[in-house]
């Protein structure tokens, strides 16, 4: 009975922190705002910003993932991180890491991502409602 109450507040915690967070992360799929005309492109240390923040936000959640998911976070935290550095290499110029052979390599090992986001994506809809 232990074991069982301490994986729901576990599992509570990371429906919380996950709810939190969609709510703060903008998508296109629902509607995220346009870039303000005239905005131009982000620049290159938004971007980096921007990389570095989710790095970062992708490996706690892989080292705080209920244990069931924790793998799928770790699939989807290593693809992040190796394009990532692709990305930081090439000053985050999109033109330059489409050339880059490391880029091609990153892309070609992301066929666990989608099983990865799908586990996860049934996993969150399952336990958190």
């Amino acid at each position: 009975m232990l074991f069982r109450s301490a994986a729901t507040a576990l599992n509570s915690k990371f429906c919380g922190d996950w709810r939190q967070n969609a709510a703060k992360t903008p998508s296109v799929g629902r509607g995220a705002p346009a870039p303000a005309a005239g905005a131009g492109t982000p620049s290159a240390n938004s971007l980096k910003d921007g990389m570095e923040t989710t790095t970062a936000f992708m490996k706690a959640m892989a080292e705080g993932a209920p244990t069931e998911l924790r793998p799928d976070f770790q699939t989807l935290a290593k693809f992040w991180s190796d394009y990532a550095a692709v990305m930081a290499r090439n000053n985050y110029d999109f033109a330059r890491v489409a050339m880059d052979a490391d880029f091609q390599k990153v892309a070609a090992g992301s066929d666990g991502v989608d099983k990865a986001s799908a586990n996860i994506q049934a996993w969150v809809q399952k336990n958190c409602g």
